[in-house]
């Protein structure tokens, strides 16, 4: 704006132009940056605002707008790979001709399984011991069996166990059998196929997908080393019982 303003007729209209546009030079300049212009505090004191959330002077918040980015976290399963005994309809008559057998195992834990067992109640004194493996049973590990107080139904009773193991990677496989000693040795190990429960990764939001885990190249079927259990002349005979196919 120049220092001279031109006389304008008393009552009309007040033009203002600046003088850069008129071809005159104008008395100060001003150049602004890029950076945003401190405000002083004062221009805050009519609005409703708490002051401490702001710098002093600008209008830039101390706090920030971007959520902090929640780190992804990996979680797994331990997916039984058989039907739960307990619900078959042939269960008690199983249980006669093993004298033990699984009632039910489920995750108890991201690396723990938890389980039922039923037997025949033969004599007072009795133990059932799991007998297990992470590894295909190149290493076999021991678990003792607790009674459960007041379990007595007829003639069987119940113990229960739980399996505590170190954290397992996607696709291990926990294998187990039941070893019952009353008045001898009574086996279940689910028909000769052991009980498995095999680790799967958690996916949110959508169903697990659980696949039949194909033969190692490596191995010839005839070299997989399964628990063998001692043969019983007294002992059922196996049945088929395709754990898989409850998945297909």
């Amino acid at each position: 704006k120049t220092s001279r303003t031109p006389p304008v007729t008393p009552g009309g209209r007040k033009i203002v132009r600046f003088a850069d546009i008129l071809g005159l030079d104008l008395s100060s300049v001003k150049i602004f940056s890029d950076q945003i212009p401190r405000i002083p505090k004062a221009a805050f004191e009519d609005l409703d605002v708490n002051m401490s959330d702001y710098e002093v002077g600008s209008p830039i918040s101390k706090q920030s707008f971007l959520p902090n980015p929640t780190p992804a976290v990996t979680t797994t399963s331990l997916v039984p790979m058989f039907n739960q005994p307990g619900g078959e309809s042939h269960f008690f008559q199983t249980l006669m001709d093993r004298k033990v057998c699984l009632e039910n195992a489920f995750m108890d834990g991201p690396s723990a399984i938890f389980g039922v067992v039923r037997v025949l109640n033969i004599s007072f004194h009795k133990s059932v011991t799991v007998k297990w493996t992470v590894n295909d049973w190149s290493t076999v590990a021991e678990t003792r069996c607790q009674y459960v107080k007041g379990s007595s139904k007829g003639n069987t009773d119940k113990f229960s166990f739980k399996l505590v193991m170190a954290s397992l990677a996607v696709g291990s496989r926990v294998q187990f059998c039941l070893k019952y000693d009353c008045e001898g040795e009574h086996w279940d190990s689910n028909a000769g196929n052991n009980y498995v429960f095999q680790v799967f990764l958690n996916s949110s939001g959508k169903s697990l997908h659980i696949a039949k885990p194909q033969p190692n190249p490596m191995t010839r079927p005839e070299q997989a080393r399964p628990f063998l259990l001692p043969h019983s002349s007294n002992s059922a005979s196996p049945t088929v019982d395709d754990p898989w196919l409850r998945f297909m």
